[in-house]
């Protein structure tokens, strides 16, 4: 796969990712990602738990977007977008879930998936980048 069409991917997965953390869709299956959630949905933990995921969101959609505009160009720096994407699948990806499943709250197999999707994004990077 060249460099375009992995920013193409991506990218759109990530717009796509972001958005699915909205509020608007993710307040009604917050419960699912996290085991033992007690929180009410009216509460003020269950809405910041809510909230922050929302602004997470948003750095994706920000990062997704960046990935489709240098898809969009022949710009020198597009390689330079590909390697942030994987110092954040790395860092924000595979090293934060496994403190999520250390921390015992998260749910194992939920994020033991995203794990593998995270390893799958660092090495097509790596391969795109190669």
């Amino acid at each position: 796969m060249a460099m375009r069409e992995w920013l193409w991917v991506v990218g759109g997965v990530y717009v796509l990712m972001g958005v699915r953390l909205q509020p608007f869709l993710n307040a009604s299956q917050f419960t699912r990602v996290l085991s033992g959630w007690q929180a009410t949905p009216a509460s003020v933990e269950f809405k910041t738990a809510v909230d922050w995921m929302a602004t997470f969101g948003y750095d994706l959609i920000a990062i997704g977007a960046v990935a489709l505009a240098a898809a969009s160009t022949d710009a020198p720096g597009r390689s330079l977008v590909v390697w942030v994407i994987v110092a954040r699948e790395l860092l924000g990806g595979v090293a934060a879930d496994l403190w999520l499943i250390k921390r015992g709250y998260a749910n194992r197999t939920f994020y033991a998936g995203f794990i593998v999707f995270h390893l799958a994004v660092i090495a097509s990077g790596l391969l795109v980048l190669a």
